[in-house]
């Protein structure tokens, strides 16, 4: 036995066996295992090894007093639990408690979800200024740069919560002033936040979050970021002389971590300040946690129109999970329902030949065929049609490159899908054209 052979190796082994999670999990699994032990012994039951019908009983006495989302916590202490006394765990899968899960879910439903408010660059902009001092970092007090620099540095990162916050019994390490620094990428300044044992990759000692810089913006977080390094009272105190090694990198002025609760609260006070509403459409009340500077990142990214996989390299996703911090209003899907009910009245683009009733050269088309337009057409939102970067073809043999060149009108859409169009360009190489399409291609 391995006990024998390397009693060394088999008691690191042991230890690895239970210690794969941090302290904090195995005491809270420890507990929450203890009341399912409760349960057995109050009914004459041995508690270990676990089985579907002691499991069983015990959810549905536990979904009385619990909410239903705790339940994925409670039986995974279970697990735990059971497998360090030495038992095979075996009911993955186990049809009995699938139908038992499926049923406490529907007797006990779950209420809504409580909605992240997304503290945006668009909030930000809001509520900074509410700041006394504000933009003039050396006006304003220690512990309000701190609150700036760290909500813009959080938002334009995707930081979650923990990875630079502070919160007590977290058994994650702490962002360190050494953590953040100001490099180059790509030519210019950004500040380069390496996160310690991030949540999503936890073998990796640090994970690199680049935040750009935002040039003479008041929110540029390069900007704020060196204002809180020259103006905090405890660079050069840190250990071995070092300028703030060891020490937090968002902190106040006696060198103590900037907290969730202080961070949440502050923003709180200075959203309802700036009467920013706190309930969505659908009246669910909107609050702020440690998670809405990271939805606030990805509700900017897509305001601003960035594609999937964008969003997810600036968050590091490594799945679709980034749709979750998104909030959808009733005003969101109004929106969408009307960009959708135009889409279908009118083509979003059409490639089109025109039958030329009028025909008004500039100099370039002077005296050339100019019976048969080809080209494309592109619709905006709001149902007017632009140019699209194309080749209009004028009788067939004079190309002109249609380089978003002013608006196209439809004044008239017909049964036969055929529709009216005057074509105004730019006055420098102008033509319009007043004719009826006669085909799409």
């Amino acid at each position: 036995m391995l006990a024998v052979a390397d009693p060394g190796i088999f008691a690191e082994l042991v230890h690895a066996h239970t210690s794969y999670v941090v302290p904090s999990t195995q005491y809270n699994y420890g507990r929450l295992a203890e009341q399912y032990a409760a349960f057995c012994r109050a009914r004459g039951l041995q508690p270990w090894p676990v089985d579907q019908f002691k499991l069983g009983g015990w959810v549905i006495r536990l979904m009385t007093r619990v909410k239903p989302s705790s339940l994925k916590v409670y039986l995974a202490a279970v697990r735990y639990v059971h497998i360090n006394h030495g038992f095979v765990w075996e009911l993955t899968g186990c049809e009995f408690m699938r139908r038992v899960l499926r049923y406490v879910k529907r007797t006990f439903p779950a209420g809504e979800k409580g909605m992240k408010l997304p503290i945006t660059r668009h909030v930000l902009r809001r509520i900074l200024p509410l700041l006394p001092g504000w933009p003039r970092v050396s006006a304003m007090s220690f512990e309000d740069l701190c609150f700036a620099c760290a909500s813009v540095v959080a938002v334009c990162g995707f930081l979650r919560g923990g990875e630079f916050l502070f919160s007590p019994g977290q058994a994650r390490p702490i962002l360190l002033w050494e953590h953040v620094q100001v490099q180059t990428v790509d030519g210019g300044d950004a500040l380069v936040v390496a996160i310690p044992q991030p949540k999503a990759e936890w073998w990796r000692r640090t994970s690199r979050v680049p935040v750009f810089s935002a040039g003479a913006d008041d929110l540029c977080p390069v900007r704020l970021w060196r204002a809180l390094c020259s103006r905090s009272p405890c660079v050069g105190r840190g250990a071995n002389g070092v300028t703030g090694r060891g020490l937090p990198a968002f902190h106040g002025p006696r060198g103590q971590p900037l907290t969730q609760k202080q961070m949440v609260q502050r923003t709180l006070e200075l959203v309802q300040r700036a009467g920013i509403t706190m309930v969505d459409d659908r009246g669910r009340e909107l609050k702020v946690m440690a998670a809405s500077w990271r939805a606030g990142g990805v509700r900017s990214a897509s305001e601003a129109g960035l594609e999937e996989a964008t969003i997810r390299e600036l968050g590091r996703w490594h799945s679709s999970a980034w749709t979750n911090y998104l909030l959808f209003t009733d005003r969101d899907l109004s929106g969408a329902s009307a960009r959708m009910w135009r889409h279908a009245a009118t083509p979003q683009s059409a490639r089109m030949r025109v039958d030329a009733e009028r025909v008004e050269p500039g100099p370039s088309l002077a005296g050339e065929d100019t019976n048969v337009v080809e080209g494309e057409l592109g619709l905006d939102d709001a149902g007017v049609a632009r140019a699209r970067a194309c080749t209009w073809r004028v009788g067939m043999r004079v190309q002109v490159p249609g380089q978003q060149w002013g608006e196209a009108t439809i004044t008239r859409d017909n049964e036969d899908g055929s529709f009216n169009v005057v074509w105004d360009t730019d006055p420098r190489r102008a033509f319009s054209i007043e004719g009826t399409a006669l085909e799409r291609v």
